[in-house]
């Protein structure tokens, strides 16, 4: 990719002018490009994503099987006293309340940083961006 938005060939050869859009990506007379940005999220990071994903639509459709946290912070029954975690104190801290999840999280981001850091300079050019 150049520039975000120009797809660049690199082994010199060039584009082909047609298509054939019946046939498989792995038949003569069909290409294809696969394209990611970024780094690649590892299978732990993945599976957890999709955890927390069937979470959020169990929760959506109110079904009794989710494990996400209500938004209870105590009960009191019979003398016995239960507090909750608040979800919005967990999604403060970039969590989810699911241990599964959190555990992935916390070991790919131990601090608990928003982002990766950058380092920015207006004296340097902008130049050409080559991504993979």
């Amino acid at each position: 990719m150049h520039d975000r938005r120009w797809l660049v060939r690199v082994d010199g050869d060039c584009w082909p002018e047609c298509q054939d859009f019946t046939a498989a990506d792995t038949e003569p007379g069909s290409f294809v490009v696969t394209y990611q940005r970024g780094i690649p999220v590892p299978v732990g990071g993945q599976l957890a994503a999709g955890q927390y994903a069937c979470e959020l639509a169990k929760a959506i459709l109110a079904d009794s099987t989710c494990r996400l946290p209500r938004r209870v912070q105590s009960v009191v029954r019979q003398g016995v006293q239960q507090t909750f975690l608040d979800p919005a104190q967990l999604a403060k801290d970039g969590m989810t309340g699911l241990p599964e999840v959190d555990q992935w999280l916390r070991v790919v981001n131990p601090n608990r940083l928003p982002r990766d850091s950058v380092v920015w300079s207006p004296d340097l050019a902008g130049g050409r961006r080559r991504t993979s």
